[in-house]
C-alpha cells in the first residue's frame, strides 16, 4: 500500500514542481528587461488624420474596418502621452464638424479611453443630443478633472 501511495504522491507532485518552475522561469525572463530596452511606439498624424476622417463618413452597417485602424491607433497612443493628446485632439475636432451620428458615437467611446480636459469644452455641448448624451456622459465620466466633474453636474 506504501508504494501506491508513493506512485500517486509522485504522479501529483512532478506536475505541480514543473509548473512552479515554469513560472519562475517565466518571470525571471520577462522582469529582466527595463522600459529603456524597447523604443516606445508613437501614432504618426498622418495616419491618424486619414483613419479619422473615414470615421466622420461612417454609418452603422458600413464595413468596421475605419473602427479597427481607430481603435488601433487608439490602443497604440496609450504608450505615448504625445500621441494620447494629439488623437485625442483629433477625435474632439470631429464632434466639432459635420460627421454622421454614428461617427460622432464611436469618437464618444474612443475619447472615454483617452480623453482629457482639453475635450470637455468638445463634449460637454454634446450632452443635450439626445442620439449622443449617453455616451458624452459616458466619456466625460472617465475624463478626470474638476471641468468635465462640472460638465455633468451643469447637464
Amino acid at each position: 500500500m506504501k508504494q501506491y501511495e508513493t506512485a500517486i504522491f509522485r504522479s501529483l507532485l512532478m506536475p505541480l514542481a514543473l509548473l512552479i518552475l515554469a513560472s519562475g522561469c517565466a518571470t525571471t525572463s520577462s522582469s529582466s528587461h527595463t522600459a529603456g530596452d524597447y523604443a516606445v511606439p508613437t501614432v504618426k498624424e498622418s495616419d491618424a488624420a486619414r483613419a479619422i476622417a473615414k470615421i466622420g463618413k461612417y454609418n452603422f452597417g458600413d464595413s468596421r474596418v475605419p473602427l479597427a485602424d481607430v481603435e488601433d491607433l487608439v490602443r497604440l497612443s496609450l504608450q505615448s502621452q504625445e500621441s494620447r493628446a494629439m488623437l485625442a485632439a483629433m477625435l474632439g475636432d470631429l464632434l466639432e464638424g459635420n460627421a454622421t451620428v454614428d461617427g460622432k458615437r464611436f469618437a464618444c467611446r474612443q475619447l472615454a479611453l483617452i480623453g482629457t480636459e482639453a475635450q470637455v469644452a468638445q463634449l460637454a455641448p454634446l450632452l443635450n443630443d439626445p442620439a449622443l448624451t449617453d455616451l458624452v456622459r459616458s466619456a466625460l465620466e472617465r475624463i478626470p478633472g474638476q471641468e468635465a466633474a462640472t460638465a455633468l453636474a451643469g447637464a
